[in-house]
């Protein structure tokens, strides 16, 4: 959670509490097999990927093929995916830094994403609203400038 206290406008009473997630979204068909060699080509993906160096070849067979049998292979076959941050985006600059200070502590996973994510998108986002700003005040004074001139000629 992102805490109220944690906001300057806590101070005015003007902040609420909130949250910061990640949440990735998949459709896709989801087929289920039974079988044997399914269920120990996936233990074997599995292993492949986070054991060190043990492989199916290497264990018991009768021993795996009587464990296979309580167990169904599943394969997802993607077809979409969609993908949402909610990282403190609508935060001042200010604010957010406090924010990623804070959550290094509860949660440090989210915290770099805030700090790799959202504090470079904020900033840009302030640099174009500062930008903007300044291009309408001179656009204004240039207006202003040029009714002087006019209604002094």
């Amino acid at each position: 959670p992102v805490r109220a206290e944690w906001r300057a406008a806590c101070a005015d009473g003007r902040s609420s509490p909130g949250l910061d997630f990640e949440t990735v979204h998949l459709w896709g068909e989801l087929a289920a097999d039974d079988s044997l060699a399914a269920v120990l080509d996936s233990w074997d993906r599995l292993m492949e990927g986070h054991e060190t160096g043990l492989r199916i070849a290497d264990m018991d067979q009768d021993y795996l093929a009587a464990h296979a049998k309580a167990v169904v292979a599943v394969t997802f076959h993607i077809t979409e995916i969609q993908g949402k941050s909610k990282l403190s985006q609508g935060e001042s600059a200010a604010d957010l830094d406090v924010i990623v200070q804070e959550m290094r502590a509860a949660c440090p996973a989210l915290a770099g994403r805030l700090a790799d994510v959202a504090v470079p998108y904020v900033r840009r986002r302030d640099a174009a609203v500062a930008e903007a700003r300044h291009a309408r005040i001179v656009a204004m004074a240039q207006r202003i400038a040029g009714r002087g001139g006019n209604e002094a000629g």
